[in-house]
C-alpha cells in the first residue's frame, strides 16, 4: 500500500530563512560597535519599541541572562568604529536620544550571549 510521502526537506532547496537577531549579532566582528537603544525585562516591550521606531539598517532585540534576570537589549546596526557609532547616535531622532543610547562594543554583547 502506498502511504503519502513525508516531505523531504533535505532534497528541496529552500530560500534561506532570515537570520535571527541572535545569529546576526553573533556573526558580527567582535571589534565592531553597535548602539544600545534600550533594555527591558519584557520581550513584548522590546519588540514594540523596535516597531515603533523604524530605523534604517538592522535593529534587533536579543535576550540576555545575567544571573536569574532575563533582559532584552535593543541594538541598532553594526559600525566599524566607536566614532562612527557616536555619529550615528547624534543622527537618531530626539525620541530615541532621550533614552541615552550608547555605543557598545559588539564583543561585550557577544560575551553576555555566550554566558546564557
Amino acid at each position: 500500500s502506498a502511504s503519502p510521502a513525508a516531505p523531504r526537506a533535505a532534497d528541496t532547496p529552500a530560500a534561506a530563512p532570515p537570520q535571527s537577531d541572535r545569529a546576526w549579532l553573533l556573526a558580527q566582528d567582535p571589534r565592531r560597535y553597535t548602539i544600545q537603544l534600550a533594555s527591558t525585562p519584557d520581550e513584548a516591550k522590546a519588540k514594540e519599541f523596535i516597531s515603533k521606531h523604524t530605523l534604517r539598517g538592522r535593529t534587533v532585540a536579543v535576550e540576555t541572562n545575567r544571573g536569574a534576570r532575563t533582559w532584552y537589549v535593543v541594538l541598532h546596526n553594526s559600525y566599524a568604529t566607536q566614532a562612527e557609532a557616536l555619529r550615528a547616535i547624534e543622527g537618531l531622532p530626539a525620541a530615541l536620544r532621550r533614552n541615552d543610547p550608547f555605543a557598545r562594543r559588539v564583543e561585550t554583547v557577544q560575551a553576555i550571549l555566550a554566558e546564557g
